[in-house]
Formats: C-alpha cells, structure tokens, sequence
C-alpha cells in the first residue's frame, strides 16, 4: 500500500487458511480489509456522498507535504497506489493475463494493481488552475482518475476477480449493507451462473409481459422492460432456516447467518470484519465453530480482524498477525502448539491484552488483582490508566506460557507470582527474565505467598489496627503463623477490600518485591 490512509509504503503477508488480524483501534485493521476490496471488487470509498471518490483516502502527510512544497507541479502530486499479489496459482491465472511486472515492486508476479492519480489529460487545465491560485490549499480531486489493471498491464474488472472474494462488514453504517452484501454474494458465483439467472429472470419477466397484453385490454400496454431490470439489484438473502429476510433479522444473528453464507459460495478468499460484533456469548463461540470450518477448507484463505480476545484465543493464537503501531504486521505463527492449544483451552485469559498493551501486569490470584491499582499509585505516584499499564488475572502460575508472547511482541510484562515455599520456582523465575519479562515473588521460601509477604512488611499495621484473626495458627500445610494472618489468608479477597486503601493512605507499604517490579516496568 502506497500513500493509502495511514500507510505510506507498507507491505503485509497473509498465510493460506486463516489469518487473525488484531491491533489497538486506528492501527489500521479495517484499511487493510478496505485496500483489497477496492482492489478486488472495485468498491467505492465508503463515502455516500463521494461514492467513487478516492481522494479522501489519500495519507494526509503526503497530502500536506505536496501542499507545503514550493513547486506544485503535476508530477508532484501525491498517488494513491495497491498492488495485491497472488500466490501462484498455475497456468490458468497466467492464461488469464494477471501475470506480469506491472506492479509497485517491478518483479514478475501474478496480481492486480489498483492506482488513484492525476489524469494527464488535465494538465492544461491543472495549469490553469495554478495560475489563478496565489497559493493552492487543496489537491484538485477534480483532476484526478481510478485505475485497475493486471500485473499484465490488461484492463482488469471485478468479475474476473479470480479470489471471487466477499467482504463481511457488519457495521457498514453507509449505505443499505444488506444490499451490499447480497450483490457481494451474487459476485461470488460463477459468471455462467450469475448470466443464467439473469436470463431466467428475463424470461420469467417476458413471460408476464405476455400475460399482461393477453388478458388485459388496456389502451397502452403496461410492461416490465427486462433490460433494465438488474438481477443483483432486486436480489434480498433469506435465511433458509427461519424463512426471514436477512434484514428484516437481529443484527447478531445477520453476523452468524452472512458467515455461514459465505461458507456456502465459491469465495476463494473471505474478508471478516470483526465478527463478534453484536454477538452474545454463545453466539459469538457459534461463529467461532463456522470460521473455524471455513478454515478446514484447504482451498479458502480468511483474513479476520477482531477485537475479541476470545476469537484471538479459539481460533488459536499462532494464526495472529498482529498490526503493531508501527505500521508493522507481526506474525505469531511461530508459537509453538503447546503454547497455541494452551490458550485455546483457557479462553478466560485475556490474551490478547497482553499482546497489545505496552505496558502490562499480569498477575497469579485475585488478591493482587484487586490491589494493584492502589499498590502501582503508592510506588508511581500515577495512575495505571496516564501510564498505559494494563492489569489481567493469569488465574493461576501460568507465566511460563506468556513468555513466547512477550519475546514476540517486544512489550514489557511484569509478571507478579507466588514462590509457593520452592527454591527451584524462585531460581526458575529469575532465570525467565530479559529486557521485556519479569518475574517477581518473594525471596524467602517462608513468604510462600503474596499475603505472607504483605503480613511481615506491614506487621505494625496489622498489629495496631487489624482486628480480625483465626481461631488457629495453621493454614494448609504452613503453621505457626499469626492468627491474623491465617484470617487474611482464609478470607483474602475479603480482607483484600478492608485494607486496600491504606497503601494511599501510607498506612502500609507496597511489598518489596512487588514495589521493585513496578519500578522496573515503568522505568
């Protein structure tokens, strides 16, 4: 992509099968799915009222820097450009003239190339216009015109589109989306398909004609003229199921229903939209279960953006090309399976927080969760939210799994864990740690959880002001320990509350490991 929205010169690899496109919002997900359905099915911008204007679309850097230039000739003006390379795919897309060096690399590739820039049959006019101006605040879309050919330089138009690819964008809030969508799906059909059921119509139409002049007596003839009745422009989708049209049902359920359409038509290549928007809980595992069967046909290739953590999971996170905010795509393919089924079983951790966020802290149980709010303003003197750190529950001694992640995504993680009394769980946890992971738990086999450690660091606290305590000094398999404590241990997200704002306070202090940590992350 060339000068394309908020890409200047990108370049973005998808796999065969499923690819999982996630990244923060603005990174630029939607523009990638955009930039192909322009390219392939020759769609407008998006823009009722500049339906077939690109202009908008254009990098508003390069826009500024052709407008802050000293000479604004027609050779300067900014172009927007995106090659779509295909894999090869034989002689029959050779035959088919898509094979060629017309591209943005000049290498000898099959594809197609779409191009939005000055027509040079303008100039004279562009010339004139220049001349008028003393300073021109604006690029003359006026002037300008949309190209698509081949990589072999021959014309190229959407019904040859060889992908047969279909877009399905659930929050296309422009426009009549059914609509759009069922035309997308009467385009993905064979094109001695899509004329036989043109010529059906037509006939069916004449047929009425006939009728209507053979029992009528009418002074005029009133007819229906079958050349200017479009098929694809009186089509609607009905559900075969509930016997619905598509628009007439809940936004969720149109989701599950365009997907499952899309499985049935002969799209090579299908285009999803996050789509888990609208979706409940069961619906969305629902839609996880028919992209995940699309992607068992071996012949289909998915490009799927979402912002679901449980999409990012189920659909197995070595699938994930994450758009970083750097312009890049990063591949997860590598992770390895044990890690990639990992995930996919415990849907409950919040994945993908760790791979988009820049900061971030996971931590083991719920006491520390609750905490660490308060614990991070007592050691920053900020927020978790003005510093960008996100906090998620591991829900258990899962840190091990994240560290393929972390080596991916380059982002700091602070990982705060329990030593659980084992010399080898704290030789382990220093031996994890690089510039982007950490691990901390405490020291001391005797601190053998996060309680423990709170309890002797504020010991005064408890002392003076703490007036719940156990009946006994044991808890599990520990014993001699303050009834206090084996309290807070019996109760710890309800003690967790009770004492939870005396670290802004300054009545306790933040454990020392921890306090370290947070130091570390945020230095």
């Amino acid at each position: 992509m060339h000068n394309f929205k908020k890409f200047m010169d990108n370049e973005f690899y998808f796999d065969k099968g499923l690819n999982v496109v996630v990244g923060q919002n603005d990174s630029g997900k939607s523009s990638i799915l955009q930039a192909i359905d322009i390219s392939l099915n020759q769609r407008g911008n998006g823009d009722l009222r500049n339906r077939n204007e690109y202009g908008t679309l254009l990098n508003l850097e390069r826009k500024n820097d052709f407008l802050n230039s000293e000479k604004k000739t027609y050779t300067g003006l900014p172009t927007i450009e995106i090659n779509i390379f295909f894999e090869e795919m034989g002689n029959d897309l050779k035959s088919a003239n898509f094979y060629g060096a017309i591209n943005g690399n000049g290498s000898a590739d099959s594809g197609v190339t779409f191009k939005y820039a000055f027509d040079e049959q303008y100039m004279l006019e562009y010339e004139e216009l220049i001349a008028e101006v003393d300073s021109l605040e604006f690029i003359p879309f006026e002037f300008y015109s949309a190209n698509w050919q081949t990589f072999g330089g021959f014309p190229y138009n959407f019904k040859k589109n060889p992908m047969k690819s279909i877009l399905i964008n659930t929050d296309n809030s422009t426009g009549d989306s059914y609509k759009t969508f069922t035309k997308q799906l009467f385009a993905t059909l064979t094109k001695q398909n899509q004329n036989n059921i043109s010529l059906s119509l037509k006939q069916k139409i004449e047929d009425f004609n006939h009728d209507v002049r053979k029992n009528y007596n009418l002074p005029n003839r009133l007819e229906i003229d079958s050349n200017r009745f479009v098929v694809q422009d009186n089509l609607d989708v009905v559900d075969e199921d509930s016997n619905m049209l598509l628009r007439d049902m809940g936004s969720g359920t149109e989701n599950i229903i365009k997907t499952n359409l899309a499985m049935k038509a002969e799209s090579k290549l299908v285009l999803l939209e996050e789509p888990e928007n609208h979706l409940s809980f069961d619906l969305a595992r629902k839609q996880i279960g028919q992209i995940s069967r699309l992607n068992e046909e071996n012949d289909r290739q998915l490009i799927v953006t979402t912002h679901s953590t449980l999409l990012a999971s189920k659909l197995s996170i070595n699938n994930l090309k994450w758009l970083n905010g750097e312009g890049q795509m990063v591949s997860f393919k590598d992770i390895s399976d044990e890690t990639a089924m990992f995930f996919q079983k415990a849907d409950n951790i919040d994945v993908l927080q760790v791979i988009l966020s820049k900061r971030c802290i996971l931590v083991e149980g719920a006491t520390e969760y609750i905490l660490m709010e308060d614990m991070v303003q007592r050691v920053t003197h900020d927020s978790t939210n003005s510093q960008r750190i996100h906090v998620v529950s591991m829900g258990g001694n899962y840190y091990k799994r994240f560290k393929e992640i972390v080596n991916i995504t380059k982002n700091k993680v602070l990982i705060v864990t329990d030593n659980d009394s084992s010399l080898k769980r704290i030789k382990e946890s220093k031996d994890s740690n690089n510039e982007y992971l950490h691990v901390v738990m405490p020291t001391d086999i005797s601190k053998f959880t996060f309680e423990v450690a709170l309890f002797e660091e504020n010991e005064s606290y408890f002392d003076d002001e703490w007036t719940d305590s156990a009946n006994g000094s044991t808890w599990k398999k520990h014993g001699d320990l303050n009834p206090k404590l084996v309290w807070i241990l019996n109760n710890k997200t309800t003690a967790a509350f009770k004492y939870s704002n005396e670290f802004i306070s300054g009545k306790m202090v933040v454990p020392r490991y921890i306090s370290e940590g947070l130091k570390w992350l945020v230095e």
